[in-house]
């Protein structure tokens, strides 16, 4: 009886001295007593893991600030429409007036040109539209008789007009015996400047000159001022386009 109690203790002794953080036995204890694994509990998060996905006060309210701040980081497209009158200045620096609605210069400032033109960040080609010309809205490029070919020491010449639109950065189109293309300006973000880029049919690219006939008293884009000015005994000069809302 005495030999059975004393057992009865020391069993009691032995629980008593286990740590009381003690779980149940691992799967390298079960299988070294030759038990089978512990069956697998699915959706229990491990300890320190709830802690890790939850981000702290301080981060959350500066990822907040992040968020918040992203869309001025990327201006949308409406950022970059720009709606004005176009000033054009000779090369000389002198202000010849606002582009008219018959994309030419005169005297009466009720028929200046309103165009609206969407600018982007890397520079691109984009569309000129002018807003009231008397068949309604337009795409305002260039047009020419025949291949329209820009090329130094060459008289050749583009019309500014109405024409129908074009791909950006793609070869001009061409109608029966004409080709054109509207996707021909970029815009300068600081100082809202247009420039003219035409690409040949040919693909070449050549330097584009935006130039004003006094004689035509008209607009237009030729890759030779001086060519011209020989070949047609003019006194035409190099122009600079602003969209400007003054």
């Amino acid at each position: 009886m005495h030999i059975l109690f004393a057992i009865l203790l020391l069993f009691v002794a032995q629980v008593c001295a286990i740590p009381s953080g003690f779980g149940r036995e691992t799967n390298s204890q079960r299988i070294a007593r030759g038990l089978p694994p512990l069956p697998a509990k699915f959706g229990k998060v491990l300890p320190g893991r709830d802690q890790f996905y939850k981000p702290t006060p301080a981060f959350v309210k500066r990822s907040a600030a992040s968020a918040s701040a992203s869309p001025s980081a990327s201006p949308s497209a409406s950022a970059l429409t720009y709606i004005g009158r176009i000033r054009a200045t000779s090369d000389d620096g002198l202000p010849l007036g606002y582009v008219k609605s018959s994309l030419g210069l005169d005297s009466t400032p009720d028929d200046d040109l309103w165009v609206r033109v969407n600018a982007n960040w890397a520079g691109g080609p984009t569309d000129l539209i002018g807003l009231n010309f008397r068949i309604g809205p337009s795409f305002i490029g260039a047009r020419a008789s025949g291949a329209g070919h820009l090329a130094r020491r060459s008289p050749a010449t583009l019309d500014l007009m109405p024409v129908r639109q074009t791909l950006p950065g793609g070869l001009p189109a061409l109608s029966a015996d004409n080709t054109y293309g509207s996707a021909i300006w970029t815009v300068d973000l600081e100082t809202k400047e247009l420039r003219a880029k035409w690409i040949n049919f040919d693909g070449s690219i050549p330097s584009t000159i935006i130039a004003y006939d006094q004689d035509r008293k008209t607009f237009f884009l030729t890759g030779d001022i001086e060519a011209y000015n020989e070949h047609h005994n003019a006194s035409a000069c190099g122009v600079s386009f602003h969209v400007t809302k003054d």
